[in-house]
């Protein structure tokens, strides 16, 4: 059963429309007995279908009760054996190698979310196309351009995707450090934000933050952003709240809660009530 269900979310996702039982009954041709009608072959595997509690009656066909349920499952489909994830790997990442890119490599085009569980299934097979995966996510990280480098931020960030964290890492530090005259001017402060989001980097990045606040060189406003990123993070807010008013002066309100006066400079509408 989980194999039918996982080749019903691969064909779904890949936009079919056809009813749930005849695209089953289509994979499952040659087991149908000869002496059971089409119809009633249909109905049995309606029958299947039904308890399983992730798909459910739409009109007269059976979906997929949430879409992280078709993602999970097709994501499963496609990487079921070796020869599926080679093929995969291909078609998520053509013409990859660093000899042979004349342009910046891109991200693959899927949704992230269904993205996430194929890359999740990729690197945990515990065969070669692991560690190639690695490679190619190597090479988005170190040569892809800014779009590129976002997108593998929200995998790990936003969707909790298991990455390898290095490149990435070496990446957005590089981007803090050694920017491009094309990047834009907010970048080095995003990626310093990123950065400190990332397990185990928190110091590294409100570090490279804590520099921006403090180059006297830097653009007011970046220096701004700088200390209101670092006051997000766990552990400096009474850092941030101290550069804002070195910068400003005393903020909009006499009470002295540092939540309080960090909401005040920046807006925050989720600030605790002060004491």
């Amino acid at each position: 059963m989980p194999e039918l269900i996982d080749h019903l979310a691969y064909e779904r996702i890949n936009g079919s429309t056809a009813p749930a039982v005849e695209i089953l009954a289509s994979h499952l041709q040659a087991n149908r007995p000869q002496k059971v009608k089409e119809h009633l072959w249909h109905a049995f595997l309606g029958d299947l279908l039904r308890p399983t509690g992730i798909l459910t009656q739409r009109a007269d066909d059976l979906d997929f009760l949430h879409q992280t349920f078709l993602e999970f499952h097709a994501a499963r489909h496609a990487t079921r054996d070796e020869a599926a994830r080679v093929q995969l790997l291909h078609d998520l990442f053509p013409h990859q190698e660093p000899s042979v890119i004349e342009s910046p490599p891109q991200p693959p085009r899927h949704p992230s979310s269904y993205l996430g569980f194929l890359l999740d299934r990729l690197l945990g097979a515990g065969d070669s196309t692991a560690t190639e995966t690695t490679r190619r996510l190597e090479i988005l990280a170190e040569l892809g351009e800014l779009e590129t480098i976002q997108s593998l931020v929200v995998q790990v960030l936003d969707l909790k995707t298991n990455l390898p964290l290095k490149p990435i890492a070496g990446r957005l530090r590089r981007l803090v450090e050694q920017p491009s005259i094309y990047d834009p001017f907010e970048i080095r402060v995003k990626a310093a934000g990123w950065l400190a989001m990332l397990d185990g980097h928190l110091k590294a990045g409100a570090d490279l933050l804590i520099q921006r606040v403090e180059d006297d060189g830097a653009r007011i406003w970046e220096r701004v952003a700088a200390a209101g990123t670092l006051g997000r993070l766990e552990g400096y807010q009474e850092t941030a709240a101290a550069w804002l008013t070195s910068l400003f002066g005393p903020p909009c309100s006499k009470r002295t809660s540092v939540r309080w006066l960090l909401g005040c400079w920046l807006g925050w509408r989720d600030i605790s009530r002060p004491v």
